[in-house]
């Protein structure tokens, strides 16, 4: 691969891991799994819940179908669940957002 496509082919990572976190839902969803390490879907259902927001659990597995694909996710199989867990991405893509919005990301962070 050339230096050229390899650049290409970062941007390309990084836009994919800006919109995935980007979106509502998704940035919760990765705020719970910081605050409490692994969860399962349902875990993530009630936490969300807990929050006020009206989610299902197809709504939540797309979510992190899109988190998983932009390999800010990592899953595991437990018996007939899935758990979650944060990835090494997501932490390099926390320190990339946390220089960005400096103080607002944390308090972003706190308040899930």
């Amino acid at each position: 691969m050339t230096s050229k496509n390899k650049l290409k082919a970062t941007g390309n990572q990084s836009v994919d891991t800006l919109v995935a976190m980007g979106q509502e839902h998704r940035w919760k969803i990765l705020c719970l799994l910081l605050a409490h390490g692994e969860l399962s879907v349902m875990q993530i259902i009630f936490k969300l819940r807990e929050s006020m927001d009206a989610v299902d659990q197809p709504c939540v597995s797309r979510h992190l179908a899109v988190l998983r694909q932009a390999g800010l996710i990592n899953n595991k199989r437990a018996g007939r669940m899935q758990l979650y867990t944060l990835s090494d991405r997501w932490a390099k893509a926390e320190r990339a957002v946390a220089l960005l919005l400096g103080k607002e990301a944390t308090l972003m962070i706190e308040k899930t």
